[in-house]
């Protein structure tokens, strides 16, 4: 009887020493390749009959805009970081179809650059309200 309930204890112990090891290789990947930081940028606009203007620091709000039209606002990205960082910018698949930009780019120590997003309404869409949101992940190269 001590034969079994050994062997299950052995089990249970090999079982928690694999989980332990898999958590430890699973930190060490996200902290060497995971990202530096993240930050979230909310992003609005509308379609309408007229132009609509909006100044807001806190997001990206496109304010509202005419069919057939374009758009072009820009965001500040800094690198406080000793090093150079990638950038992937990631943009919210509802979207993918209106708001254009740099997918990544390479951002050199103490530098600021403006990367533009641009908003391009079809002719033929749909009146009113569009959100969604972009990401910007800040990786070590």
């Amino acid at each position: 009887m001590k034969n079994k309930k050994g062997n299950k204890n052995k089990k249970i112990v090999y079982f928690l020493f694999v989980i332990a090891i898999l958590l430890v290789v699973f930190s060490l990947y996200f902290k060497y390749y995971g990202p530096l930081k993240t930050e979230t940028i909310n992003v609005k606009f509308s379609i309408g009959e007229n132009l609509g203007l909006v100044v807001n620091t806190n997001e990206l709000d496109f304010g509202r805009v005419i069919l057939d039209s374009s758009s072009v606002k820009k965001v500040s990205l800094a690198n406080s970081y000793g090093f150079p960082v990638k950038v992937n910018i990631l943009i919210s698949k509802n979207l993918q179809r209106f708001i254009f930009s740099d997918y990544e780019l390479i951002l050199e120590p103490d530098k600021v650059i403006e990367v533009p997003f641009n908003l391009v309404i079809p002719y033929n869409e749909d009146m009113g309200n569009y959100s969604g949101k972009i990401l910007l992940e800040f990786r070590k190269l």
